[in-house]
C-alpha cells in the first residue's frame, strides 16, 4: 500500500483508502487510519483522514493532502473496522468509549466504488 503524498500513519493502523478525482479530473486518495491520536487534546484513540480537502460542491480538491481527527474516543484496537472488499458492499463498524465506561458500536453497510 502506497501512502498518498502528504500521509503519514505516524503509528496508527491502516483501515480504508479510496482513490478517485479531483473536481478537475486529476487522480487522488484519501487514507483513512485509526491509533493513537496526534495531540493530548483527543480523548484516546482516533480515526483520521488524510487527503485532499473537500470543495464547496462536495468533491476532493486539488489542494495538498491535509490530515484530520475525524472521531475521538475510540477503544485503541478495534474503534473502526471495515470489511468486504471493493467492488462490492463494505461493513463499517464504529465503536466509541464513552464516560462512565460505557461503549456504544454502530455498523452500516456501503457500495464500494465500482471495478476502472
Amino acid at each position: 500500500m502506497a501512502l498518498p503524498g502528504g500521509c503519514s500513519l505516524a503509528g496508527r493502523s491502516f483501515v480504508l483508502q479510496l482513490r478517485g478525482l479531483t473536481d478537475s479530473g486529476r487522480s487522488a486518495e484519501v487514507l483513512y487510519s485509526s491509533g493513537p491520536a496526534p495531540s493530548s487534546i483527543w480523548r484516546g484513540a482516533v480515526l483520521m483522514r488524510c487527503g485532499p480537502a473537500y470543495t464547496l460542491a462536495g468533491g476532493w480538491s486539488d489542494g495538498a493532502a491535509v490530515s484530520r481527527v475525524l472521531i475521538d474516543a475510540l477503544p485503541s484496537r478495534d474503534g473502526f473496522q471495515v470489511g468486504g472488499s471493493a467492488p462490492g458492499p463494505l461493513r463499517l463498524e464504529l465503536r466509541r468509549e464513552l464516560e462512565g465506561g460505557s461503549s456504544i458500536s454502530q455498523q452500516r453497510m456501503a457500495v464500494g466504488p465500482s471495478a476502472p
